[in-house]
């Protein structure tokens, strides 16, 4: 597993806002077992819209709660005993999709970072001059 670094929180917030600022990701729920379910997020201005099968409405994720799920992450993935409850009690009922989140964010990180190949040159053919007689 890959550890969150604790001071790189709002980078991850902001690599996922641009993710999601494209459109619509579906995602599917990362946690420790057992795993289930998908939904999709969108980021609109400062906040993250979480919504799917099985979630009644639409759900908002603001900066203060991923901060918050993110302070326990590590102990989270060490499974180290009471941070899921801890969890619940800081951050609520979104703790499984900012998890996930936080997950995609250091996923995008661990990602070698690839630049697009430059195109390849446009071959210009040199100009054909037609000279042309004109008659008298």
């Amino acid at each position: 597993m890959i550890h969150l670094q604790p001071n790189k929180t709002k980078q991850y917030w902001a690599q996922i806002q641009a993710e999601l600022k494209t459109g619509n990701l579906e995602l599917e729920t990362w946690s420790m077992e057992p795993r289930t379910g998908h939904f999709y997020a969108r980021a609109v201005s400062d906040r993250i819209f979480i919504e799917g099968k099985g979630i009644k409405g639409i759900r908002t994720i603001r900066y203060e709660e991923f901060e918050k799920a993110a302070a326990h992450y590590n102990d989270y993935i060490d499974e180290v005993p009471g941070t899921k409850q801890k969890l619940r009690d800081e951050v609520g009922y979104n703790t499984t999709y900012i998890l996930t989140l936080l997950h995609r964010a250091l996923e995008l990180e661990s990602q070698p970072k690839t630049e697009p190949e430059p195109e390849p040159p446009k071959k210009v053919e040199p100009i054909r001059i037609r000279h042309y007689r004109t008659r008298r």
